[in-house]
């Protein structure tokens, strides 16, 4: 099981990598050099702390749905794992992902296993939600010419069609609580984890003020990302508006959700090629863009292992033993 899952990784890694090689090919990298030197240096600095501000951001929402159920989880620790979870994220996404990392690094402090799993995935759905959101929103708002894409209407009636689907979900799921019948078709042991999930999952669901708060909370979370790539944009000279910048970033997100490549490796970039040309930019300015914060990205998480050196490896490592010690499932709940 753990031999398929290298492999499956692999194959990500090397679909994501083809993407990338074909980008590269198909443009100008001599053009998008050329723009990224037109780079306003002292911008960085800005984005950096951008950067931080939506981890810290980050951390304090996930910590508004915990200490409901799990009091004595501490707002430093929460921060860690986002911060740890971002490095892995873009330096080891083949060998371990960053929810995992999140997931264990909490785990380490006592706390329940099924009330972090079922956090993730309530971060997960509201999350996505948000970004349904503000696409659609985004499109309504930009569609009168602005875009000349033929198709664009329908991309609007399918965004329109999931926003509400996910929706109905969300309120059946509130309404009445989770079941999941499937006990008796499980292991023992595999059956007791499902069970606590469960009970998680309606824990959560039923306290609808909390989960109300914190999908507004999701929503404002967007701000950071877009903020962060319309400065970047506009330091390379790029003449896009902040509501163009919504658009782009909501839904390169929203494909980014999809387990084509590790950290979504060339995919992301192919989303910001074909969405930039989509509201009337160059190519070369969609690639510039893409790459440009995926090294900014990196960098922003280098000092990372270097201020938590023993306790970010020790997650890693630890999160990686239990892992194999758990062949049955992902997690330890």
């Amino acid at each position: 099981m753990q031999k398929n899952k290298k492999k499956l990784s692999s194959v990500r890694l090397i679909v994501g990598l083809v993407i990338l090689f074909f980008l590269f090919y198909w443009i100008d990298f001599s053009e998008v050099w050329k723009i990224l030197t037109q780079t306003e240096w002292h911008i960085i600095f800005i984005l950096f702390a951008v950067f931080i501000t939506d981890r810290l951001f980050m951390a304090f929402k996930w910590g508004i749905l915990l200490k409901k159920f799990v009091p004595t989880v501490k707002f430093f620790t929460l921060a860690k794992a986002y911060l740890y979870s971002a490095f892995v994220g873009q330096f080891i996404p083949v060998s371990v992902s960053g929810d995992i990392i999140r997931y264990f690094k909490i785990k380490r402090e006592a706390v329940p296993g099924s009330d972090i799993f079922t956090s993730i995935i309530i971060e997960k759905l509201f999350g996505t939600l948000a970004l349904l959101s503000v696409v659609f929103f985004s499109m309504l708002l930009i569609r009168n010419g602005v875009i000349k894409f033929p198709g664009f209407k329908s991309l609007v009636e399918i965004t329109t069609v999931l926003l509400i689907l996910f929706l109905f979900f969300l309120a059946f799921a509130i309404k009445r609580n989770l079941h999941l019948n499937i006990s008796k078709f499980l292991p023992v042991k595999l059956s007791e984890k499902v069970n606590k999930v469960t009970k998680a999952f309606n824990n959560y669901l039923s306290n609808k003020e909390i989960l109300v708060l914190f999908f507004i909370l999701c929503l404002l979370e967007q701000i950071f990302p877009i903020f962060a790539d319309y400065l970047f944009a506009r330091s390379l000279k790029i003449d896009i508006s902040f509501l163009q910048m919504s658009f782009v970033v909501s839904t390169t997100l929203l494909f980014a959700r999809l387990p084509i490549s590790p950290s979504s490796i060339g995919f992301q970039e192919g989303v910001l090629v074909g969405l930039f040309m989509l509201l009337g930019f160059t190519k070369e300015e969609g690639l510039a863009v893409g790459i440009g914060t995926r090294i900014l990205g990196m960098i922003f998480t280098l000092p990372i292992p270097v201020i938590f050196f023993n306790d970010i490896f020790s997650s890693i490592s630890g999160a990686k033993k239990e892992l194999k010690s758990n062949k049955n499932s992902k997690f330890t709940i």
